[in-house]
């Protein structure tokens, strides 16, 4: 399985019958590695980057994003904004509900902020095509929103404020 230059890994078939593939038997074979390979990788590129509780991306890229956005940010004296969304007493709720419980809601937390839920808009609490959202810590969220100045970052924080206290996470 070969993608770009990138050797992703090997895709095995058997035959009962020793030496006994065909010709066609080969192409097809073929055909499955060349469809498959494309999709393999980009789960694998996205396994680097995402969180898999919540789909957001990942803490380390969280890293690699901010920095850019600071150097951006510097070299064209351009503003933006970070806010960060921390769940109040999670380890409480781990401890006396149940990790299943607090995966949950981290997971709808998530939804709210992405705007998944239909009550995510219901303050008017959208995110832009530019805005960055990862999972910073075991009970928080990041999110970047460039070419947003002070006061523009505490309108949008109020409205996400606003809008996960009217939500319903179940």
């Amino acid at each position: 399985l070969v993608a770009g230059d990138i050797v992703l890994g090997v895709l095995a078939a058997s035959n009962p019958k020793p030496d006994h593939f065909t010709a066609e038997d080969e192409q097809l074979i073929t055909l499955l590695a060349c469809i498959a390979a494309p999709h393999i990788e980009i789960a694998r590129r996205d396994f680097a980057v995402r969180d898999p509780l919540t789909g957001l991306f990942n803490h380390a890229h969280l890293q690699r994003s901010l920095d850019r956005e600071l150097e951006r940010s510097a070299i064209n004296a351009l503003p933006f904004a970070l806010l960060l969304v921390d769940i109040d007493d999670f380890r409480k709720l781990n401890d006396s509900r149940g990790y299943e419980i607090g995966d949950a809601l981290l997971g709808c937390l998530a939804d709210v902020v992405v705007g998944r839920l239909a009550s995510s808009s219901r303050h008017g609490f959208r995110l832009r095509g530019n805005d960055f959202v990862a999972r910073y810590g075991p009970d928080s969220l990041a999110l970047i929103l460039p070419h947003t100045p002070k006061l523009g970052a505490e309108k949008k924080g109020d409205l996400l404020r606003k809008t996960v206290e009217d939500s319903d996470f179940g």
